[in-house]
Parts: structure tokens; sequence; C-alpha cells
């Protein structure tokens, strides 16, 4: 979670010159907007959204652009909270104290961070350090991976597109868990895209450890 006091966030009013300005040193795709104070938080809004404004200034409404987080407890469990920002598609949620203030915001990249946080510890296999063990291509269709190996290794080595433009995570591990929205067991399975599929073969209550990768349209995808 990002504390109250490490949020950048767009205070209303603001001027065209302000607003560039933020969004020029700012790292992040989604920026909340408030007025007042962070305990009322208006929307927020999207880099790409801002990108007409910043062009035309005449078209200068950034309230015409915002869009609603979600609002949660701090009580609520981490894959519930994933789960939900799932199902919705709102990839970042405001995290409120019993009082109703903002206690800091979440997104599904820092749930993702918080699931696999700890793994090396428990995966004795997997090392930076030792790329050779993180992945193995069984055959022409098959690959076993472990849950940390990074999406986008897996797509050059099997010749296809395997994440989405909305899915905000960076490992295997990490997408199958942005497709259910839960921790899956041991055996479950889990469509990818249309082409390929993925199966937990290794796991904890808590940590996803080994995947097979399944291709299922060669014409499309050969693994090298």
């Amino acid at each position: 979670m990002i504390p109250r006091s490490d949020i950048k966030a767009i205070k209303l009013p603001v001027t065209l010159d302000k607003l560039k300005s933020i969004i020029t040193h700012t790292c992040y795709t989604r920026i909340l907007v408030y007025e007042n104070n962070l305990d009322t938080i208006l929307g927020f809004v999207h880099i790409r959204d801002l990108l007409p404004i910043l062009v035309d200034d005449k078209n200068f409404a950034l309230n015409s652009i915002l869009r609603q987080p979600i609002v949660a407890a701090q009580s609520m469990k981490v894959l519930d909270l994933l789960s939900i920002m799932q199902r919705k598609k709102i990839y970042i949620s405001v995290i409120v104290d019993e009082y109703g203030g903002t206690d800091g915001i979440v997104t599904t990249e820092d749930i993702i961070e918080k699931i696999f946080d700890g793994i090396d510890q428990e995966d004795n296999n997997y090392s930076d350090a030792r790329p050779e063990f993180t992945y193995q291509v069984v055959d022409q269709q098959t690959i076993i991976t472990s849950a940390r190996v990074k999406i986008e290794t897996l797509e050059k080595v099997i010749g296809m597109q395997l994440k989405q433009e909305e899915d905000e995570c960076n490992t295997i591990g990490g997408l199958v868990l942005t497709r259910i929205g839960y921790m899956p067991s041991i055996g479950f399975i889990v469509d990818i895209n249309n082409n390929a599929q993925a199966e937990i073969i290794d796991a904890t209550p808590r940590i996803l450890k080994q995947i097979k990768l399944t291709i299922h349209n060669q014409k499309e995808s050969t693994i090298l």
C-alpha cells in the first residue's frame, strides 16, 4: 500500500500548467484527484485520458474524465480486494480507516507483489542470479515455469502475446492472479487467452511457485 503521506495527487482547482507539471514528474498511470484534503477524493484520472486536454487547452475540463476508484476498508482481505478490482476492472483502490479518512491507496500491482513477497525464501529453485532455473521448455506446446518469470520473457519464447494492455503485472504468476482474482490451488487451470492455458503445478496456500503453460494454436505460436 502507498501510505497517505506518499500519495501523489491533484488538488482542485488546478491550472493547466500545474497539471502538466504533475504529469511530467509522475511515474504513475493513474492519479487521484481531490479537493480540500485527501479525505475528499473525487476520483482519479488516467494519464492517457489527459493527453487530449494537454494538446487542446480549450477542452481543459478535468471533472469530465474523472473515474471512480474502489473504496475498501483496512480490514478487507488482500485476495478479496484483488477479486473485486479484477471483476470491476478498476485497478486502484482507496483504503479508508474506521472514520472514513484516507489511509492510503493500493493498486493491483501492489497486491500481486505482496502475494509474491517472500517467495524467494520458500522456493530455493528460483534465483535471479541463476536464470537457467526459471523455466524449462518441455515440448513444442509446453513450458514449465517459475511463477516469478517475467511475462515478456515467456512471450519471446513462445512467440505470442500473453499480456493485455490493461494487465498491470510483470510475472506469469501475477498474470494468473490477474485473470482469476484469487489464490488458486494445485491443479487449477485458467485460460490466459484463446491460445494459452496455465495450470498450477506447485503452490502453497499463499504463494504460486510453478506453472505449466500450454500453447494450443501452433499456427500462431512456436515455442523456440
